[in-house]
């Protein structure tokens, strides 16, 4: 696996292509990144040239997709919808991004947050 520093994930402007993706986590295969899309391992969504892009804020410094942000992705119809939820400070969460708290493994927390917001609370 390459490990990618704070200026490395920047400079990708905070999205990730496949290709990109398929050399930090150091996979074989570009369908290992399309598995982890369709199980909801992964936000990710098509760009304008019609090429998934996946926003670097959801991985690991070795590639590898935040544990059990499926169980986020399962509540969501639109992953852009979905990543702009998860970026925001949240009233909710006492100001917090969700990312961050999912990065310090608070996903029941986050996602009482996500039910909440998609029933109409906007906290």
């Amino acid at each position: 696996m390459i490990e990618a520093n704070t200026q490395e994930m920047e400079d990708l402007e905070g999205l990730l292509t496949s290709s990109q993706l398929v050399v930090l986590a150091g996979l074989n295969h570009h369908e290992v990144v399309h598995d982890w899309l369709k199980k909801g391992h992964i936000v990710g969504w098509k760009n304008a040239r019609h090429d998934y892009v996946f926003p670097a804020g959801q991985f690991d410094k070795h590639g590898q997709p935040i544990k059990r942000l499926d169980r986020i992705t399962q509540l969501f119809d639109d992953a852009y919808e979905m990543w702009y939820w998860l970026t925001a400070p949240n009233d909710a969460l006492d100001g917090a991004e969700p990312l961050t708290l999912l990065h310090k493994g608070e996903v029941a927390r986050v996602k009482a947050a996500a039910k909440g917001y998609l029933q109409g609370d906007f906290g």
